[in-house]
């Protein structure tokens, strides 16, 4: 009798893991990302996301998003397994402290189209009180976590110099997943010519537990491209190696929990 049981709890927690998967993603995009690790999708015009998570916080990056609709858009989605130590170690507050800390994006790498080669992204990175503060705050870490939050961040960009960006920090009720959608408070411009007004670059992040062993990050940036030729293939291609240098931050700050 006792081993029927235990046979039956096994059961049905297979069955539950499988439905909260299926609920995440459909199964076709599981065996994608399995078999490719990464997965990217790129739009000129954006109509859709389609590799958006099943996730209640999804909804509020489908209405950003849908604000948005016709400026480039790219995506990205990842399953980072964790190793035993850190899935002993990764909380919901573990990992939503690891997002608040801002200054850990500093010298983080993308890959430059202008010089062919890895070059870094931020010169600096770190929290300010407001935005016309220069003075650098410490990460503005907490020790429970809030519903919502915001955050100003100071980032010297070497493509787009020295910019102010907001942060908004989301949580869900139901699991361990946070939401971070970045917009750029100043206008950002290259070559004095400016690029991106404010708002313009809206980048979000959605982290997933999956009970699993494994995280799930997945990723959008939207952007209103200047239709000037050279610049917008220029920026089209810069936005895609920006989110993937962001996934790579998240995916080494995983790693030094």
């Amino acid at each position: 009798m006792l081993k029927c049981f235990k046979a039956f709890i096994l059961v049905f927690t297979l069955i539950s893991l499988a439905q909260a998967q299926s609920a995440l993603l459909p199964d076709t995009l599981w065996k994608e990302l399995d078999s490719k690790q990464v997965l990217l999708n790129y739009q000129d015009k954006f109509s859709t996301l389609s590799l958006l998570p099943g996730h209640d916080l999804s909804e509020r990056i489908k209405t950003e998003l849908n604000k948005r609709e016709g400026q480039t858009t790219v995506e990205v989605l990842t399953r980072i397994r964790l190793t035993e130590a850190e899935q002993a170690k990764l909380n919901k507050l573990e990992l939503y402290n690891l997002l608040r800390s801002v200054s850990t994006m500093q010298g983080i790498e993308y890959y430059s189209l202008t010089y062919g080669r890895m070059r870094e992204l931020f010169k600096h990175s770190y929290a300010i009180s407001n935005s016309k503060a220069k003075a650098a705050l410490a990460d503005p870490l907490v020790t429970s976590v809030p519903q919502e939050a915001e955050i100003l961040m100071m980032q010297d960009d070497t493509t787009f110099g020295e910019n102010v960006y907001r942060a908004d920090y989301f949580v869900s009720q139901n699991d361990d997943a946070i939401l971070v959608d970045i917009v750029n408070e100043s206008t950002l411009r290259f070559n004095l010519l400016p690029i991106f007004e404010p708002d313009n670059l809206f980048t979000s992040m959605l982290i997933v537990p999956d009970g699993q062993g494994s995280v799930l990050f997945y990723g959008v940036i939207a952007a209103k491209v200047p239709a000037i030729p050279f610049v917008k293939n220029r920026f089209q291609e810069s936005l895609i190696n920006r989110l993937i240098a962001l996934r790579g931050w998240f995916e080494a700050s995983l790693a030094k929990l």
